[in-house]
Formats: structure tokens, sequence, C-alpha cells
């Protein structure tokens, strides 16, 4: 397939720097039961998986990870990655535990994100270790704060995350992201659009995002599913110029919130094998 770039926000190339000078093998592998699986922006396909026995699955403490697909989102889960992507990669958290990062560079992966925050109380313990785990294996890699806006603030929250996402403008580091969707179960938040109202909702994401400009100078990846954004934002479309990472587990990206005209990443299952 014959790379598109995005038409809004930053360029592919801005989030996965030199990536064709770079290779890494493309071993295929069976894989495990993680949270997702993405696709590089209309040049490129993602998933959410690594080979076999690359991960140590321990039981997580209760708090959310990047899996929007499913709810509301689409058809039946992927097994494989749609053809025409020629580069994956994944997104983890503490739900897959302990991580084999030199398998899944193996397998193909080429960049990854992973959960560092959520809410202003809580650390992924894994994070530290995922995030070195990966760039030490030459995988691009960047941080996710899980949102929790009935909690506290978008700047009080974007501060928390970006206090311990450990970003650096070294074109290695993939730009921050944001997790906006449903409660998980457990969580206690007023679902799904955690007792906010729609405007209520896109000042919230607003406050975020324009805090991790003023910090770090660069736009907020967000992740989202239409399902969700639609009904909770009101359909905000002030927030185009920021990448999209749409999830909808399924063979296409499919109708995009308003205000996008493409997207960077979409998480299309959360289960297959890397490409």
């Amino acid at each position: 397939m014959t790379p598109v770039g995005v038409t809004r926000g930053d360029s592919p190339s801005s989030f996965l720097p030199h990536l064709k000078e770079n290779p890494l093998s493309r071993t295929t592998g069976r894989v495990s039961r993680l949270s997702l699986l993405v696709a590089l922006a209309t040049t490129t396909v993602v998933m959410t998986a690594v080979a076999g026995n690359a991960v140590d699955r321990r039981g997580p403490v209760p708090n959310g990870h990047a899996h929007a697909g499913t709810t509301g989102g689409g058809g039946p889960m992927l097994a494989a990655a749609p053809g025409g992507y020629p580069i994956g990669g994944i997104d983890v958290s503490n739900h897959q535990g302990t991580i084999d990062w030199s398998r899944v560079a193996a397998a193909g992966a080429r960049f990854a994100y992973a959960k560092a925050t959520e809410g202003v109380y809580y650390t992924d313990p894994y994070f530290n270790a995922n995030l070195h785990g990966a760039k030490d294996h030459g995988i691009y890699a960047g941080a996710y704060h899980f949102a929790r806006p009935d909690t506290s603030s978008g700047r009080a929250q974007a501060d928390y995350f970006l206090d311990r996402a450990q970003y650096i403008n070294d074109g290695r580091t993939l730009a921050p992201m944001l997790d906006i969707e449903w409660p998980w179960n457990g969580s206690g938040s007023p679902y799904p659009c955690y007792g906010l109202s729609t405007g209520q909702m896109g000042s919230w994401i607003r406050d975020f995002v324009n805090r991790v400009r003023e910090r770090t100078g660069r736009r907020t990846m967000i992740y989202t599913n239409v399902n969700w954004w639609t009904p909770c934002t009101g359909n905000d479309a002030s927030f185009g110029e920021n990448p999209l990472f749409i999830a909808r587990y399924a063979a296409s990206p499919g109708t995009l919130p308003a205000g996008w005209s493409t997207w960077t990443l979409w998480q299309y299952a959360d289960a297959g094998s890397l490409p």
C-alpha cells in the first residue's frame, strides 16, 4: 500500500521518526490476548499482541486500560492484521504482567504505548519496565493516561501523567496519549460519561490536551471510540488537530468522530498475530 499521510495534526513520521531507517525483524508470532491491536494511520496497521509465551500474566490491581473497541465498537474481533498495513505495534499495561520485549521485537512490533497513569492516584507499576524494555529493543515507545474525568480536572491529570510519563523529545518517544473511553467495570464512575455533561466533557479534554501542549510542545494522541465520543462529548469537532487513535474491533476503522477526517492509529482487535 502506498503510504498516505494524515491530513490533520502531526504527520505519522512525527510519531514514528526515521521508521524506515531502523527496520526490525518481521517474524510472525502467535499472539497472547493483550489489551489491544492498532494500526498506524493510513500508512500502517498495528495490533496488540506478542508471541505466545512472551507475557507473564499476573493478576492486575483494579484499573483501566485501552480496550474501547468492543463496547458498541463494531463487528467480530479479527485474529490477524487487516491486509495492506506493514507496520505493527502494541499497547500494554499492568494487565499483561511482565513482558519479554526481545520476543515482542522479534515478532515484528515496531512501536508500543504503555500505560503510565490513571486519574491522579495510580501509577502503573510496570510502566518503567515496559517503556525502557521497548526502547532497549529498538521499539519506538510512549506513555498513555487512562482518564477519570469524574475524579479531578483535566489539567491536574495531565500534570500527574506528565510528571511520570518520562516524555522526551528524542526522536524515539511517541506523543503523550490520552485514553478517554467508557469507565472500567468496578471503577465506581458514572456510566457512560462519568457524570459529566457534553460541555463539561469537552472542557475536561481540552484542559488535558492544552496542558500537555504547554509542557511538551506536542499535541496529545487521543484514543477513543466513536460510540463513546459522540454521546459523551456531543460529537465535539474541535479536537481534529490532535492525532486520533481510533478503537474499533472490526474489518475497518469505520466512521470517525467529528473533527477528524483520518486516523493515526487504529486499534482493530484485542488478540491476533503480528504480521
